[in-house]
């Protein structure tokens, strides 16, 4: 981010990272001092278009980074509902009979 002009650069969001995006964005917005219109104008401009076309129709900020923030951080029942299944992943893992860690165990192949 470079400061010229009593202005930011406003960082791009392409999906990736989003808690490092998120705190700087917050940053810039409060710096900045944006009034609604050029609240919703940012976050739509700052967007890869992929992204973009999940907020387009939205139009106010509060919604807009609501939807970001669903999409890449997820609220609390979807985390919830990520670490049960992970769980469950983990529990229902168990290695097939045929199945032998690599060097150790396996059959003698040489008769």
């Amino acid at each position: 981010m470079s400061t010229s002009n009593n202005s930011l650069t406003i960082p791009m969001f392409n999906g990736e990272n989003y808690h490092i995006w998120t705190v700087k964005m917050k940053f810039v917005l409060r710096f900045q001092g944006f009034k609604k219109d050029k609240v919703i104008t940012c976050l739509h401009a700052i967007h890869a278009n992929h992204i973009f076309t999940k907020i387009m129709d939205l139009e106010t900020p509060k919604q807009v980074w609501n939807k970001i923030q669903d999409e890449f951080e997820g609220n609390n029942k979807v985390k919830f509902i990520r670490l049960i299944t992970l769980k469950r992943e983990f529990e229902l893992k168990k290695m097939e009979d045929n199945e032998y860690v690599k060097g150790c165990c396996e059959p003698n192949m040489t008769s």
